[in-house]
């Protein structure tokens, strides 16, 4: 239940975005009749030539993608809004199977059995390359000072790994 309040200033904030989405296109959109009808220019303007038709046009094509973007995020809230009414009922019909899979002993002894293998390996390989340290530290040579030096720096990341 700790969910619902983050459910619900989402929806809020989604809610003010959608709104001031379509306020900003009602907004352009009544501008452009405003310009061409809210005075004696724009409207003799209007009677006489389609330029407004052209102008109308061009807006609300450029206004296409953010009412879609408005109708994407109201479809969100909507749906954000549904998961709000129905979280108590998601919430009874899933918890056996999050139960199931997250405190099921057979398999948390599985992940249990899957590590001590890997640390097996990681101690063999630990066990391993101890072992070509240890053997190429005497020798003095370009190549095998190499070797050396990433036999090391493999050994250092194996225990990394290993904490």
């Amino acid at each position: 239940m700790d969910l619902l309040p983050l459910l619900n200033r989402l929806e809020i904030l989604l809610f003010t975005i959608e709104n001031g989405l379509e306020l900003l296109s009602a907004t352009i959109k009544g501008a452009t009749k405003v310009a061409f009808h809210g005075n004696l220019v724009g409207s003799l303007i209007s009677k006489f030539t389609g330029f407004d038709d052209k102008i109308k046009s061009l807006v609300n094509n450029a206004l296409d993608p953010l009412d879609e973007i408005a109708a994407n995020v109201e479809s969100i809230r909507k749906a954000v809004g549904s998961l709000i009414t129905d979280y108590p009922t998601l919430l009874t019909n899933f918890k056996p199977y999050f139960d199931n899979a997250v405190f099921q002993k057979s398999d948390y002894h599985n992940v249990y059995l899957y590590n001590q293998v890997a640390l097996n390996i990681l101690q063999e390989m630990d066990l391993l390359f101890s072992d070509i340290v240890t053997q190429l530290a005497h020798h003095k040579a370009n190549a095998i000072d190499a070797l050396c030096a990433v036999s090391k720096n493999v050994k250092g990341n194996m225990k990394l790994l290993d904490e």
